[in-house]
């Protein structure tokens, strides 16, 4: 399958993120650059229906005949179907930065509840800092944390914490009732994926104000914006 050699070669190169648009040059973003495939390959949209399965304009998961896991965006361009697939690592990358790890371990770790936010632009790390938070209580505290996710990214395994990871429109049908039957699973720890609007973020303070503690990612330039 074409597609196949594709997802090989990203995984060999480093590549974060592949760029397709039906019948158009493939491109790749690799250290932070966007650069072109350099096999003339083009992919048709039968090529590319065959990893959509019918998902139009929407997130959801894909795994490769490795296991290779990609979070893949579809949608539509100048009337031709495209895809942005980010390469989703087995683990997430260690947070390096000695200042973020000291209020991980010595502050966030032993929050009780309310709700904490991690917001930044796209490609700032949030997803990759919040997956290191969730692992952080994973290995030291005996707490269960869930997730409601779309889609999953990073898999998880249980350590001292019980991490139960919920996809939406796999493993729940809507966020409204994945958030609904929440507080009946006797979570300690809620995350959600992201924030995306007014209603998301009403859901994720109420669930804060039950006395848990909930993260999430908001998509904005500082925290100024986010408070706004």
């Amino acid at each position: 399958m074409a597609m196949e050699k594709i997802f090989e070669y990203a995984r060999k190169n480093n590549i974060s993120d592949i760029h397709i648009i039906e019948d158009e040059r493939i491109y790749f973003r690799k250290d932070g650059e966007i650069v072109a495939y350099e096999d003339s390959q083009t992919l048709s949209r039968e090529d590319i229906l065959k990893i959509c399965s019918g998902k139009f304009e929407e997130d959801f998961a894909y795994i490769d005949s490795k296991n290779q896991r990609y979070r893949i965006n579809s949608f539509f361009t100048k009337g031709k179907l495209a895809l942005v697939i980010r390469v989703i690592n087995d683990e997430a990358v260690k947070l390096k930065g000695e200042f973020i790890n000291k209020v991980i371990d010595e502050k966030i770790l032993y929050l009780k509840d309310g709700l904490v936010l991690i917001s930044g632009i796209t490609g700032s790390g949030k997803s990759t800092t919040l997956a290191n938070i969730i692992e952080k209580f994973n290995e030291n505290k005996s707490i269960k944390i869930l997730t409601i996710e779309d889609p999953i990214e990073y898999i998880f395994e249980n350590k001292k914490a019980l991490i139960i990871q919920r996809e939406l429109g796999t493993d729940v049908e809507s966020f409204e009732k994945a958030l609904k039957s929440s507080l009946r699973q006797d979570p300690d720890v809620i995350v959600l994926g992201e924030i995306r609007d007014e209603e998301s973020l009403f859901s994720a303070l109420k669930l804060a104000e039950t006395g848990h503690l909930v993260f999430s990612t908001l998509h904005t330039m500082n925290a100024v914006e986010s408070i706004n």
